[in-house]
């Protein structure tokens, strides 16, 4: 997948930011360069220091370098830009939405039929896989599952029947995230 190929550009790009700035905060004697440095006061916790020279590189984390990468792409976060490569990571969400009773499956022609077979559950993406889940998984979400966009796309989020009812869903849940 493209996007994640993207991703995992800026996660590496975030660590060689994250190693050239540790690597100046070791050596007292190197110079500071500036150029690493100056891209962490785009980040409040640092703004203030942008005056002078960056004391305290012992601080910066490799949590930090992640959002100066997200801001120079011109997302609010890390989390933003990484929905905004892969929007079908707001789906399914790790510690939130395991407590339902999915049903996976890595063929989505597999999928499609059990939607089919059961009626009233949601057929959703998550990375290579995808997933059948009830209304509480939806509400988890932040979506409303008696949405009538929900019918219009016939249940299924990623071969939808009518494209600009997945696009209402899918600003729905931007705004969720907001």
């Amino acid at each position: 997948m493209a996007a994640t190929k993207r991703l995992l550009q800026f996660k590496k790009q975030a660590l060689l930011l994250y190693k050239a700035i540790k690597t100046l905060g070791k050596d007292s004697s190197a110079l500071v360069d500036q150029k690493s440095t100056h891209r962490l006061f785009v980040l409040p916790k640092y703004k203030d220091q942008a005056s002078k020279a960056l004391s305290d590189l012992a601080s910066v984390s490799l949590k930090d370098c992640l959002e100066v990468i997200a801001m120079e792409q011109g997302a609010r976060c890390w989390d933003d830009l990484c929905l905004s490569l892969e929007p079908n990571a707001r789906l399914y969400i790790k510690g939130m939405c395991d407590s339902g009773m999915n049903v996976w499956f890595r063929e989505y022609s597999e999928a499609k039929v059990y939607l089919a077979q059961h009626p009233g559950c949601y057929l959703l993406p998550y990375e290579d896989y995808f997933f059948i889940c009830h209304k509480g998984h939806i509400e988890k979400i932040g979506l409303d599952p008696d949405d009538v966009n929900w019918q219009k796309i016939g249940f299924d989020w990623e071969c939808p029947v009518d494209q600009d009812a997945k696009k209402k869903l899918m600003m729905q849940l931007q705004k969720e995230r907001k």
